[in-house]
Protein backbone atom coordinates (compact mmCIF):
# COMPACT_ATOMS: atom_id res chain seq x y z
CA UNK A 1 0.00 0.00 0.00
CA UNK A 2 1.09 3.62 -0.88
CA UNK A 3 1.03 6.51 1.11
CA UNK A 4 1.22 10.06 -0.37
CA UNK A 5 1.93 13.39 1.32
CA UNK A 6 -0.69 15.59 0.84
CA UNK A 7 -1.35 19.14 2.04
CA UNK A 8 -4.89 19.02 1.78
CA UNK A 9 -5.86 20.91 -1.06
CA UNK A 10 -4.69 22.28 -3.94
CA UNK A 11 -4.54 26.21 -2.52
CA UNK A 12 -2.62 25.13 0.53
CA UNK A 13 -0.27 23.54 -1.89
CA UNK A 14 0.36 26.57 -3.82
CA UNK A 15 0.36 28.61 -0.87
CA UNK A 16 3.33 26.75 0.53
CA UNK A 17 4.77 26.79 -2.90
CA UNK A 18 4.56 30.11 -2.93
CA UNK A 19 6.15 30.65 1.03
CA UNK A 20 9.04 28.16 -0.32
CA UNK A 21 9.65 30.22 -3.07
CA UNK A 22 9.66 33.59 -1.02
CA UNK A 23 11.89 32.49 1.49
CA UNK A 24 14.07 31.43 -1.31
CA UNK A 25 14.14 34.76 -2.89
CA UNK A 26 14.78 36.62 0.21
CA UNK A 27 18.05 34.22 1.24
CA UNK A 28 19.30 35.09 -2.20
CA UNK A 29 19.00 38.83 -1.75
CA UNK A 30 20.68 38.51 1.34
CA UNK A 31 23.48 36.63 -0.10
CA UNK A 32 23.94 39.06 -3.01
CA UNK A 33 23.85 42.18 -0.48
CA UNK A 34 26.46 40.70 1.67
CA UNK A 35 28.77 39.75 -1.04
CA UNK A 36 28.58 43.61 -2.41
CA UNK A 37 29.18 45.25 1.25
CA UNK A 38 32.14 42.75 1.57
CA UNK A 39 33.70 43.38 -2.07
CA UNK A 40 37.24 45.22 -1.61
CA UNK A 41 37.06 47.81 -4.04
CA UNK A 42 33.81 48.60 -2.23
CA UNK A 43 35.21 48.99 1.26
CA UNK A 44 38.58 50.45 -0.21
CA UNK A 45 35.74 53.14 -1.95
CA UNK A 46 34.00 53.70 1.66
CA UNK A 47 37.26 54.44 3.49
CA UNK A 48 37.63 57.01 1.24
CA UNK A 49 34.85 58.53 1.38
CA UNK A 50 34.75 58.02 4.96
CA UNK A 51 37.94 60.17 5.22
CA UNK A 52 36.45 62.71 2.48
CA UNK A 53 34.15 63.29 4.80
CA UNK A 54 35.71 63.45 8.11
CA UNK A 55 37.91 66.56 6.94
CA UNK A 56 37.92 69.56 8.97
CA UNK A 57 34.41 71.57 8.81
CA UNK A 58 36.00 74.32 6.56
CA UNK A 59 36.30 72.08 3.89
CA UNK A 60 32.70 71.38 2.82
CA UNK A 61 32.28 68.05 1.21
CA UNK A 62 31.42 68.09 -2.83
CA UNK A 63 29.27 65.58 -4.51
CA UNK A 64 32.22 66.11 -7.55
CA UNK A 65 34.74 65.39 -5.10
CA UNK A 66 32.74 61.77 -4.19
CA UNK A 67 32.27 61.20 -7.43
CA UNK A 68 35.44 61.08 -8.85
CA UNK A 69 36.24 58.74 -5.68
CA UNK A 70 33.64 56.54 -6.88
CA UNK A 71 35.60 56.84 -10.72
CA UNK A 72 39.05 56.38 -9.13
CA UNK A 73 38.06 53.24 -7.81
CA UNK A 74 36.15 52.20 -10.77
CA UNK A 75 32.20 51.86 -9.21
CA UNK A 76 29.51 52.69 -10.91
CA UNK A 77 26.12 53.65 -9.26
CA UNK A 78 24.91 50.05 -8.38
CA UNK A 79 27.44 49.80 -6.48
CA UNK A 80 27.49 52.94 -5.38
CA UNK A 81 24.09 52.33 -3.04
CA UNK A 82 25.89 49.49 -1.29
CA UNK A 83 29.28 51.88 -0.52
CA UNK A 84 26.51 54.33 0.68
CA UNK A 85 25.44 52.11 3.32
CA UNK A 86 28.73 50.82 4.13
CA UNK A 87 29.77 55.13 5.06
CA UNK A 88 26.37 55.41 6.71
CA UNK A 89 26.80 52.58 9.47
CA UNK A 90 30.66 53.43 9.87
CA UNK A 91 29.69 56.61 10.35
CA UNK A 92 27.20 55.18 13.28
CA UNK A 93 29.86 52.91 14.53
CA UNK A 94 32.21 56.05 14.85
CA UNK A 95 29.75 57.98 16.87
CA UNK A 96 28.10 59.88 14.56
CA UNK A 97 24.68 60.69 15.68
CA UNK A 98 21.78 58.74 12.89
CA UNK A 99 20.86 62.27 11.46
CA UNK A 100 24.55 63.35 10.32
CA UNK A 101 25.13 59.82 9.04
CA UNK A 102 21.94 60.38 6.82
CA UNK A 103 23.48 63.66 6.03
CA UNK A 104 26.25 62.00 4.49
CA UNK A 105 24.57 59.12 3.24
CA UNK A 106 22.59 62.26 0.89
CA UNK A 107 26.05 63.28 -0.18
CA UNK A 108 27.11 60.67 -1.09
CA UNK A 109 24.13 59.69 -3.09
CA UNK A 110 24.21 63.00 -4.68
CA UNK A 111 27.76 62.08 -5.79
CA UNK A 112 26.55 58.76 -6.95
CA UNK A 113 24.05 60.43 -9.29
CA UNK A 114 27.11 61.66 -11.60
CA UNK A 115 27.88 57.94 -12.10
CA UNK A 116 27.46 55.64 -15.16
CA UNK A 117 24.66 53.03 -14.54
Amino acid sequence: MRYAVTFGSVESCSLFASFISRIAASALCFIRNGNEKSEPLNRKAAGEILEYLSAPIYFPSDPLEIATIFRRNARRFDQARYIASIVTSLLIDAGATRQAAMAAHAKIMAGAILLPI
